[in-house]
């Protein structure tokens, strides 16, 4: 009996579990992986200072691009692992500081400061469970990686300081800052992973 149970679990997949993307390590990249990261939306969360969060809006949108049911574990599993690979995807990735269309008509300046900004920035824990999910993004059934929203450079508590150390007392710390978002938002579309 064992025997036959065991060989129906193998021909029968299980339903993928969003959580056992957590559970891989060096999760290796694929062109779909990638495909996914280049779609991301960003959002800035309400948490201390603001924090960054980047998500899938919809699965009809990357199901489309990936040319899979959205009702596929497979869908699924590339989402869920290439969520989970974001940090490591965006530390091995680059992007020149130029001007970039940014959504519908709008360009925006990526400048050398955003990129700098945005490889200091400190990526959180994505886990579903901790609860940040829930709350802000209330039933999103992926993982979402988000910055640090009390310490988004790892230094003090004001981001203003670090910047200005960071960066040098010319820049206009707040205002780079705000601008993150959008910075992300065009870095993520334009960016070729080394």
């Amino acid at each position: 009996m064992k025997v036959i149970l065991d060989f129906i679990k193998t021909i029968i997949p299980r339903k993928y579990n969003v959580k056992d993307a957590y559970e891989q390590e060096n999760i290796p990249l694929t062109q779909e992986h990638i495909l996914v990261i280049q779609n991301l939306h960003v959002a800035w969360l309400n948490i201390e200072n603001g924090a960054l969060a980047v998500y899938l809006p919809r699965f009809d949108e990357i199901s489309k691009i990936l040319k899979k049911s959205k009702n596929s574990n497979e869908l699924k599993k590339i989402m869920s692992e290439a969520l989970c690979a974001f940090p490591t995807w965006f530390a091995a990735s680059s992007c020149l500081a130029n001007r970039y269309v940014y959504k519908e008509n709008e360009v925006f300046d990526l400048t050398e400061y955003h990129i700098e900004l945005l490889k200091l920035l400190i990526w959180c824990d994505m886990k579903i469970n901790d609860g940040l999910v829930d709350f802000f993004f209330k039933g999103y059934p992926l993982p979402l990686p988000y910055t640090d929203g009390k310490r988004p450079f790892g230094h003090r508590v004001n981001y203003k300081d670090d910047i200005i150390e960071l960066l040098g007392e010319k820049v206009d710390a707040e205002f780079l800052f705000r601008e993150l978002d959008k910075a992300l938002y065009v870095y993520l579309r334009n960016a070729v992973w080394n």
